[in-house]
């Protein structure tokens, strides 16, 4: 059951400053609160997911923290993947993590193959 992002005691300085900016990359930049809200709202959809892990594929941008947010905040466990390294090291790690979901951005999600149950969600930029 997903306790959501007030549930952890290392956010709780995040939400004091909520207002200053946590990340600048090529989307522009990125509010602590905004990336709290996105994480937040993104993690209601993996509550409702049966898979304990979750790999992600994401750059090395704000979305990356968005995800891994997301992902601690429903109770999961982040498989974070490498984008530069093969799709034959995603998938191995995927495959012995028995991770069941995929949470990649668009522009990567072809360096992942799924088998069997496994379905990616799209990680949108904002």
């Amino acid at each position: 059951m997903s306790r959501g992002l007030l549930g952890f005691r290392r956010f709780y300085h995040y939400f004091r400053g909520a207002d200053r900016i946590a990340i600048t990359d090529e989307t522009g930049t990125h509010s602590y609160i905004d990336l709290l809200r996105d994480a937040s709202h993104l993690s209601g959809t993996l509550s409702r997911s049966s898979s304990s892990n979750v790999g992600i594929l994401v750059g090395n941008e704000s979305k990356f923290v968005k995800a891994l947010w997301s992902v601690w905040a429903a109770g999961r466990t982040a498989v974070p993947l490498c984008p530069s390294h093969p799709s034959k090291s995603h998938q191995y790690f995927l495959e012995n993590s028995e991770s069941e979901l995929i949470l990649a951005s668009k522009d990567l999600e072809d360096k992942v193959r799924l088998k069997g149950s496994m379905t990616t969600q799209h990680q949108e930029g904002s």
